[in-house]
């Protein structure tokens, strides 16, 4: 899907951890390559820029994605993680979420896909 509709900005608001316990790690970029990763944490959210690589596939495509994929081999992806979601609960206040919601929406541009909203 990341190739297919040009996803450069994923948003993930949940916590990697729920009552102290390390929730289903399932990375959105399990079927890539990553060649760099660089975190920048932020008061309230993690920003992550991943430089991913469609991996080369063995037999010849059976799909229209997996042609336009080949095509366009890297490809880089913007990743927010908001960090400060309450465990069980919700926030106490929206002013930061909703400048959370602001800050990762306008890092869109418009060469790119739409937002995806990923939850762990």
């Amino acid at each position: 899907m990341i190739w297919q509709q040009n996803i450069g900005i994923i948003v993930m608001i949940t916590n990697l951890k729920e009552k102290g316990r390390v929730r289903a790690l399932v990375s959105p970029f399990w079927a890539f390559l990553i060649l760099s990763k660089t975190l920048k944490p932020q008061i309230r959210f993690t920003l992550i820029y991943s430089h991913l690589r469609f991996p080369n596939v063995q037999r010849p495509p059976t799909s229209l994605i997996l042609q336009a994929a080949q095509r366009k081999a890297e490809h880089t992806v913007q990743q927010y993680h908001y960090t400060q979601w309450p465990d069980m609960g919700v926030p106490e206040y929206t002013l930061p979420v909703l400048s959370f919601i602001r800050t990762s929406s306008r890092a869109r541009t418009q060469d790119m896909g739409p937002v995806l909203v990923h939850c762990r």
